[in-house]
């Protein structure tokens, strides 16, 4: 992983958005099946039936 950022709603502190950046399309699979991430979302009390994954490619970027 190069990057994470992780967004948290301010009505519901529940809801969070974490968005990760990898160097390769192979690498962010890997990641979420990794045994260490399912232990460590489960140590972290995450009902995985809310965990919502999409692979995404970046199409822009930059700051104003």
């Amino acid at each position: 992983m190069r990057h994470h950022h992780v967004w948290r709603s301010q009505d519901d502190p529940n809801s969070v958005v974490v968005v990760h950046t990898f160097d390769s399309a192979e690498a962010a699979p890997a990641f979420f099946d990794s045994e260490d991430l399912k232990g460590a979302t489960a140590e972290a009390g995450v009902d995985p039936s809310s965990v919502q994954i999409q692979f995404l490619d970046e199409a822009a970027g930059g700051a104003l």
